[in-house]
């Protein structure tokens, strides 16, 4: 029986094995669904209007910033085949999270008018 060698291995190579430290180690890709993808946008919408709550004094500049990364880490980790909900899930997880750090006054009119 003839041995076929492989193209892109030479001849005596040896195979050594991935590094355990910092450089061998790669981010999950986690595909989360449309569904998946809002409700982890939500989570973290209100876990950020938490935080800006106890920390920021209730500043939007702040959860406005804070949006930009859950914004861009639904979109990164959504499937390809949902990504079409990306655009439409993000802003309601926002409108979701301001509640918090909105800032209304008096009763459920008051607290709609400081969302809006």
């Amino acid at each position: 029986m003839r041995s076929v060698r492989h193209p892109q291995v030479p001849a005596g190579a040896v195979r050594r094995p991935r590094p355990r430290g910092q450089a061998g180690r790669r981010m999950p890709r986690p595909r989360l669904t449309g569904l998946g993808g809002g409700l982890f946008a939500c989570a973290a919408m209100l876990l950020v209007a938490g935080i800006c709550w106890l920390l920021f004094d209730s500043s939007l500049f702040a959860y406005g910033l804070l949006f930009l990364p859950v914004a861009a880490a639904t979109a990164l980790w959504v499937r390809p085949a949902d990504l079409i909900t990306a655009p439409v899930c993000v802003p309601i997880a926002f409108a979701a999270g301001v509640w918090p750090v909105s800032g209304g006054s008096g009763g459920l009119g008051g607290e709609l008018m400081g969302v809006v």
